[in-house]
């Protein structure tokens, strides 16, 4: 089995000064298992925590998360994969 690959859609315009708002994360292919506890959002390096969040699916392969209630300090934020656990798989 090949792991798919992700692209984690940058925020425009970067930097700004309002939250980040909505985020879009591509998948190559289409998956299942991908959930909020598998993505990790930081502000200066300090783990900010997501996990009341909703992820939404917009397809097997596209999701979108909203930071907008989370990302409204100054500060430099990275939203990345932090896990991925044996439930993410592809469905080929």
């Amino acid at each position: 089995m090949i792991t798919p690959t992700v692209d984690i859609v940058d925020v425009t315009p970067d930097p700004r000064s309002d939250p980040a708002g909505v985020v879009n994360i591509n998948f190559d292919e289409a998956v299942r298992g991908f959930d909020i506890g598998e993505l990790q959002l930081t502000r200066n390096g300090e783990l900010i925590d997501i996990t009341s969040l909703a992820l939404n699916e917009i397809s097997p392969s596209q999701y979108s998360v909203d930071l907008s209630s989370v990302s409204g300090s100054d500060g430099f934020y990275e939203l990345k994969i932090a896990t991925v656990n044996s439930d993410l798989t592809d469905l080929a």
